[in-house]
């Protein structure tokens, strides 16, 4: 089996794999494509930058929603102190904002 001979880079490509021959480029390629084949980790296939590239985008996807979910720990909070004040008939502090969001991290938020 050999590459085809209308490919324009061929030469390249068995350069680059540091290959002696279309048959040991061949057989590199085919021990490439089993391995991926058969692994259940695909990441050792993948390109380092790609990896990289992926987590990053994964770390500020992270970071954002952690703090879209503080943001919204904070504002249910303060909600429920309204309704609750609402009901009893005493508004109370009205600086609550503040105390509510110290509240959420002592409580754990980030």
């Amino acid at each position: 089996m050999a590459l085809p001979r209308n490919c324009p880079q061929d030469g390249q490509f068995i350069e680059l794999a540091n290959c002696q021959s279309r048959s040991e480029f061949v057989e590199k390629s085919m021990h490439f494509y089993m391995g991926y084949l058969v692994t259940d980790d695909t990441t050792e296939y993948l390109s380092k930058a790609l990896l990289t590239s992926m987590q990053g985008m994964l770390d500020s996807n992270d970071d954002r929603m952690r703090s879209l979910l503080f943001k919204l720990c904070v504002e249910t909070n303060m909600m429920m102190h309204v309704i609750a004040a609402h009901f009893k008939d005493d508004i109370g502090d009205l600086r609550v904002s503040a105390r509510l969001r110290r509240r959420t991290l002592r409580l754990g938020g980030a």
